[in-house]
């Protein structure tokens, strides 16, 4: 399954699907701008979840913004439940 999540764009209810999400390094010595900064490409779907460009004409600087901020809360969720899964399987998580 794609990575996605609800979210709204000009107080319209949408799903946002995720296409790509690259941490960057911040390091001097990478490869690339894309290395070192990160990239992200996410798209807005309807509610059904299709592809709703009509939507994104709607999408604010604001929406924006917001959205790229709940696709980094997204992934620290996930990484946190990971490590979380990953503690409790060995053991090494005391309640």
């Amino acid at each position: 399954m794609a990575d996605q999540f609800t979210s709204t764009v000009a107080g319209i209810p949408c799903i946002v699907h995720i296409d790509e999400y690259i941490v960057g390094s911040y390091s001097y010595h990478a490869a690339s701008d894309i290395d070192y900064h990160g990239s992200v490409s996410f798209v807005i779907l309807d509610r059904k979840g299709y592809d709703a460009p009509w939507l994104t004409k709607k999408m604010t600087p604001r929406d924006e913004s917001r959205i790229y901020a709940e696709i980094d809360e997204f992934y620290r969720d996930l990484k946190d439940s990971c490590e979380l899964d990953r503690a409790m399987s060995y053991g090494g998580y005391d309640d």
